[in-house]
């Protein structure tokens, strides 16, 4: 556990002081830093104020660092007015919480080590679904400038952590297009069953137990052991890295807003995708919903679990650079024409405008996702509003992978019901 001065230059030596830059031709030699990073914290539920993060993982091949963020750091990054330190979320403190103007000691030592761990270039940063810990870490922390929204800090560039699960789908054709946890993967990836007895348990005790150090060092060795194993068979999959990679796309907040005291949870609309990436690491992908929202299963696919879902009214579900369509085929207001190259849409002469938007909406590429005869969503790539209409009653939308697409099994299946 890093709770000391002492500790934390130990593992900042141990982590940082390698002169070799990430090389994909001697890749998994030794001397290449691969880090593990995952965030434990008190269990709480919906009806329960929030608990902060208390521990971070940060763990190699050889080594596991568990970085006690309660330690280091006030939570919430604020206090009582009163002067007591409030344990619980600012949501619970009303109007009378007020934040922190300089750091302790303490928390100037653990952020220029989380500053190094978050933008050196001579590490590779690997996380199961870590987009959701960045901003767990961010709620509980705002005050600290290396967890601050991008472009609010000097130095404060995209959070580059790569994100297992899609190198995973990359490479083995046998992980699911669909959520899963990451016990699951683990098991599919190097054969090894994952206790997850520990997971729910009390993080803000102190000592953690024996059980609880040994739970959280699996929890960060595992993603390292999986980039190491997924490399190795497929090699190139190293220069694809940051297509596989969480990147936070957080908005400083206005000038002398106190936003970042409390961030606003950040929605889909205020994140931008790498398109090509998505379709690279998706095209074809099931969405297998078991009960859950539609939509949350795709954001969660894609990397961006635990995000609020900004959706217009027409259902599209929205992002900063594109929105996603979910269409029925087989129906009246969905076919397909020209042998799956194209999707019409009928629309009301009423709903054109609001559906169209303006003509920056019509030339930004959507993500597809298409269904018929009631089995799961398929994910179809991107698709374009066509320069040429049939008529005032149907919006006509190129695949631009089509290509791709139809030398996959699911897509011919739905070929017929769209015909």
């Amino acid at each position: 556990m890093v709770d000391s001065s002492e500790l934390l230059q130990r593992a900042s030596k141990a982590l940082f002081e390698h002169t070799k830059q990430p090389n994909v031709d001697d890749y998994p030699a030794a001397g290449l830093q691969v880090v593990g990073l995952d965030c434990e914290w008190l269990p709480y539920n919906s009806k329960e104020p929030e608990t902060p993060v208390a521990v971070l993982q940060v763990v190699t091949r050889t080594e596991a660092y568990l970085i006690d963020m309660l330690y280091w750091a006030r939570p919430w990054g604020g206090e009582m007015v009163d002067g007591e330190t409030s344990d619980a979320s600012p949501s619970s403190s009303g109007t009378s919480f007020e934040r922190f103007t300089e750091l302790t000691e303490k928390e100037r030592e653990i952020n220029a080590f989380l500053t190094e761990l978050f933008t050196s270039d001579s590490i590779i940063r690997v996380g199961f679904m870590f987009g959701f810990d960045v901003f767990r870490l961010q709620r509980s922390y705002p005050h600290l400038p290396a967890f601050k929204p991008v472009g609010a800090g000097p130095g404060q560039n995209s959070l580059f952590v790569v994100e297992i699960l899609a190198v995973a789908r990359f490479v083995l054709p046998q992980v699911p297009k669909y959520a899963i946890s990451l016990a699951k993967l683990v098991n599919l990836v190097i054969d090894v069953s994952l206790d997850k007895t520990q997971q729910l348990s009390n993080w803000a005790q102190r000592p953690l137990t024996s059980d609880q150090i040994r739970y959280a060092a699996d929890d960060g060795h595992t993603v390292v052991a999986m980039l190491d194993m997924l490399a190795a068979k497929k090699p190139d999959a190293l220069a694809r890295l940051p297509a596989f990679a969480m990147q936070e796309h957080r908005p400083a907040p206005p000038a002398g807003s106190k936003a970042w005291l409390w961030p606003a949870a950040p929605t889909t609309g205020d994140i931008a995708l790498d398109l090509e990436g998505v379709v690279r690491a998706h095209l074809g992908a099931l969405v297998v919903a078991n009960g859950q929202p539609t939509r949350k299963v795709v954001a969660e696919l894609i990397g961006h679990g635990g995000v609020k879902l900004q959706v217009d009214q027409e259902g599209l579900l929205v992002w900063k650079n594109t929105g996603m369509m979910f269409v029925t085929l087989g129906a009246r207001k969905a076919k397909l024409a020209r042998s799956g190259q194209q999707l019409h849409t009928m629309v009301q002469k009423q709903q054109q405008q609001r559906t169209r938007g303006s003509d920056e909406d019509m030339s930004q590429e959507r993500l597809l996702f298409c269904r018929a005869n009631g089995k799961p969503y398929q994910f179809c790539g991107r698709c374009l509003e066509a320069t040429s209409q049939p008529d005032d009653s149907v919006i006509a939308w190129e695949l631009k992978d089509y290509d791709d697409l139809r030398s996959l099994e699911g897509f011919q299946q739905l070929v017929p019901a769209m015909a």
